[in-house]
């Protein structure tokens, strides 16, 4: 009786121990983004934009044109999204300079969501009272997809998107540690992107 009883503790210890490793559920891109406040605002004016467009006879890929065409249909979420200020970093180099050199970007990173998928991304510039399509991307959430998983296994939902001229990359925290990873997910040390900003500016300053 009394090894019946152990053996009974020893397979609840085990349950236990099984949903305590079970993976978190990922996040949804609703999650990861905030609710952008002025999507009437942004519709109409990119609407305006790209009629225009197309009576000056100026040709559009089809894809935008039906995007557009349904932009109603979408709910739109603004990602955080930052820059690195490359040129105090190379004046100052070091990994442990990144933090310092991150200020906000220039645009507002907006990603269209329908149906729980992040179809298009919008990089949208406010100019006086008007807004402004300044470049997208289309199966954006395809790109980002795996951020779902690693924020929710990090437990978090404070990241940073970092430009790096058009290059893009992921920051977080987990455990009290900043992680860096490029765009697709593949991880980067503090020292590999300061030495890829190095190395850009070199680049740069070459051309």
């Amino acid at each position: 009786m009394k090894t019946l009883t152990i053996l009974a503790m020893l397979l609840i210890a085990l349950g236990c121990a099984q949903q305590q490793k079970k993976a978190p559920t990922p996040y949804s891109f609703t999650d990861m983004g905030e609710k952008f406040t002025e999507t009437e605002q942004m519709l109409q004016d990119i609407k305006t934009f790209h009629a225009s467009l197309a009576d000056a006879g100026e040709t559009q890929d089809s894809r935008y044109d039906r995007f557009f065409a349904s932009m109603d249909k979408y709910s739109y979420y603004q990602l955080p999204t930052y820059k690195l200020d490359v040129q105090k970093l190379y004046a100052n180099p070091g990994a442990e300079q990144i933090k310092s050199c991150i200020v906000p970007a220039d645009f507002v990173n907006v990603i269209a969501i329908k149906d729980g998928k992040a179809d298009v991304r919008l990089k949208c510039r406010k100019s006086g009272d008007r807004w402004t399509e300044g470049g997208g991307s289309f199966n954006y959430g395809e790109v980002i997809g795996w951020m779902r998983d690693s924020l929710a296994s990090a437990n978090t939902k404070e990241y940073k998107i970092l430009t790096v001229g058009p290059t893009e990359f992921v920051t977080y925290q987990k455990e009290g540690k900043d992680l860096y990873f490029n765009i697709k997910g593949e991880p980067f040390s503090a020292g590999e992107l300061c030495e890829f900003v190095l190395q850009t500016c070199y680049n740069t300053a070459e051309e």
